[in-house]
């Protein structure tokens, strides 16, 4: 029997679509084993049908990914969970980096869950000397200092230095499937060799959206009226820069035409008290939200996007780290976002800005369209078929 192992960060953006990919290898017949942060506690029955291992040095915490302790960790948690399940593949978060380097000391394939976009450089953009864009030239530096960072981690293990080409750095494994589609990619056919657009991989854990999805239903109940607007909002982490979160709360408390549902998972400042037309809760699933909501207003993260475009839905977006600046311009190219600079939120209003694009039917209208173009494409199942060929 083939033997795939799942490292996910923790947290349920990187977590939820991993165990996706991992329910649909054990309906395959494939023996499918995930190694959980011991912060993780998914929910009853998630993982049915998958070995459950866990690391309890919180090597696979988000807010820490980066840190070259945290990656040694991570390197010893997935060495002691390959000798313990022994796979034929491993698939993880984008930036497990001490997965990759486990991977690679045992010999064998790595595939990473990236985010709706590409972050690195394309191939034509690595040449000294050529023109880049402002995107391009973010991509390149984020790349450089990252295999900088990646290089660290390798010089602990004695392997062979990257040298800050896109072009065979483990720094992609061996496939890197990126949530997008080729007609929302810019330069598609310049991508490196490892890289896989898949589509969406937004997954939302049945048991539990059935039971919230009545709970939001009833919440909504005596909030919407013929005038009123729901947005689903997910702020995400502010990387120790603004947040819009309290902003937001002071401009729509009292205001009728806005209802708002919040997912605070991510959220890195305190909640503090929230307006009466919002409902704002920690591991609130979007896909409780989504099919009665008229916008989305985001920092930009790859979970909230997919999973707006996917209703369909404008997208209002303030990017602030991470992929989110990325993902933001793919979503302002196609006309399918707003996008608010952390430095405009003393200016923008927020509260108008969503009524102004939930409003725009050209914005409405790119976003319909996306939702046309990803929905034409099932990421579970592409990133299974290509795993299983990988076995």
């Amino acid at each position: 029997m083939a033997r795939v192992l799942l490292c996910p960060l923790n947290g349920p953006g990187f977590l939820y679509p991993l165990v996706g990919i991992g329910q649909e290898l054990v309906r395959r017949g494939l023996e499918v084993s995930i190694l959980l942060d011991c912060g993780d506690e998914p929910p009853m029955g998630l993982l049915e049908g998958m070995i459950c291992l866990f690391d309890r040095d919180s090597a696979f915490t988000v807010g820490s990914w980066w840190q070259l302790e945290t990656q040694v960790k991570q390197e010893l948690a997935t060495s002691n969970a390959i000798r313990e399940c022994a796979p034929d593949v491993l698939l993880a978060s984008q930036f497990c980096w001490g997965s990759i380097v486990a991977a690679e000391r045992f010999g064998l394939p790595i595939c990473l869950l990236g985010f709706a976009t590409y972050l690195w450089p394309r191939v034509d953009a690595i040449s000294q000397g050529v023109s880049r864009s402002g995107i391009e030239e973010r991509q390149l530096d984020r790349f450089l200092g990252m295999t900088k960072s990646f290089n660290e981690l390798r010089s602990v293990y004695g392997l062979p230095m990257e040298h800050g080409s896109v072009l065979g750095s483990r720094i992609m494994g061996d496939r890197l499937y990126v949530q997008s589609v080729a007609t929302l990619e810019r330069k598609a056919d310049l991508l490196p060799p490892p890289v896989r657009l898949v589509g969406s991989c937004v997954w939302d854990p049945p048991a539990l959206l059935s039971e919230q999805a009545p709970e939001v239903l009833g919440w909504l109940g005596g909030k919407l009226h013929s005038e009123a607007l729901l947005a689903y909002v997910n702020p995400g982490r502010s990387f120790g820069s603004s947040n819009f979160w309290y902003r937001l709360c002071k401009e729509v408390d009292g205001d009728s035409r806005l209802v708002l549902a919040a997912s605070t998972s991510r959220l890195d400042v305190p909640t503090r008290s929230v307006p009466a037309n919002m409902m704002a809760r920690d591991g609130l699933l979007q896909g409780a939200v989504l099919p009665h909501a008229s916008v989305v207003l985001s920092s930009g993260n790859t979970t909230a996007v997919l999973g707006g475009l996917l209703f369909g839905l404008p997208l209002l977006l303030v990017p602030i780290g991470n992929e989110q600046p990325d993902v933001a311009e793919v979503c302002r190219r196609r006309g399918a976002a707003r996008v608010i600079f952390p430095e405009l939120l003393g200016v923008e209003s927020l509260a108008k800005n969503l009524l102004d694009v939930a409003s725009d039917y050209d914005v409405l209208a790119a976003a319909r369209s996306i939702a046309i173009e990803l929905g034409r494409v099932d990421g579970r199942h592409v990133i299974s078929d290509d795993l299983t060929s990988l076995c």
